[in-house]
């Protein structure tokens, strides 16, 4: 099992645990004790684009979505118990 003491961790170490391979387990120590065990695992699978326009004609936005609310004030006042 492979393990890395924490005061050897930094940002540019990020490369170290990219690397590790899927399954395979890693010990984070500090003081001779255990802090953390990572297991690699594998790359997500990037997403498909979707086409422009996929949900066209499917979705409507109010005219007025975009005006302010007419009772705003009055629910500021109202009392909430």
């Amino acid at each position: 099992m492979l393990s890395i003491n924490i005061n050897d961790l930094s940002a540019d170490n990020a490369e170290f645990f990219q690397h590790l391979p899927p399954g395979e387990p890693c010990t984070v120590t500090n003081a001779g004790g255990t802090l953390a065990l990572i297991i690699g695992m594998d790359a997500p699978k990037s997403a498909t684009p979707r086409p422009a326009g996929f949900y066209a004609g499917q979705i409507t936005i109010a005219p007025d979505f975009n005006d302010p609310l007419t009772d705003w004030d009055e629910a500021l006042e109202r009392p909430v118990f």
